[in-house]
């Protein structure tokens, strides 16, 4: 109510009737983050589901890679990056790295030798589930030269594996 006491509301009390009951007193709407009519303390959303986890992705400089997860009951997507070896999880957003960071599909975009090893993942929610997210198991992006040598006439092509 925005007090510290036993009463409601802050500055004077308000105005009561005979029997000490409340006749005339504000409260604030109830939130209703799902925007459908019915507030959030009122409703028992599902909790978001994944059917097919994030797998590691191997690519060659200079292509893209891309993750993807499927999920159901879910309204938001944020993925996350870790460098640490998932120590730590950073969200990351739309820019010259990534792409579909709301998305169930993540692009990284050009990644470099810098970036392998990093671990993604994708944090789930649900508009009308409360509670919290639903994390997917990490993957890993595994980055490696696409390098192709010529030397006097000969031209090797180094395997990615």
């Amino acid at each position: 109510d925005g007090g510290d006491g036993p009463e409601y509301g802050t500055g004077a009390p308000p105005a009561t009737n005979a029997d000490g009951s409340v006749s005339a007193a504000t409260y604030p709407t109830p939130a209703d983050s799902g925007t459908n009519g019915t507030p959030d303390f009122q409703e028992n959303g599902p909790v978001p589901s994944v059917s097919v986890q994030p797998t590691d992705e191997m690519t060659l400089i200079p292509n893209n890679g891309s993750m993807s997860v499927t999920a159901t009951q879910t309204s938001q997507y944020q993925w996350q990056v870790s460098t640490d070896g998932g120590g730590n999880y950073n969200n990351i957003v739309d820019g010259s790295s990534y792409s579909g960071t709301a998305t169930a599909t993540l692009t990284v975009l050009n990644p470099d030798l810098q970036m392998d090893g990093y671990l993604y993942r994708v944090v789930l929610t649900n508009d009308n589930w409360l509670c919290g997210s639903v994390m997917s198991s990490p993957a890993e992006l595994d980055v490696r030269l696409g390098t192709i040598i010529t030397n006097r006439r000969v031209t090797f092509r180094i395997s990615p594996n």
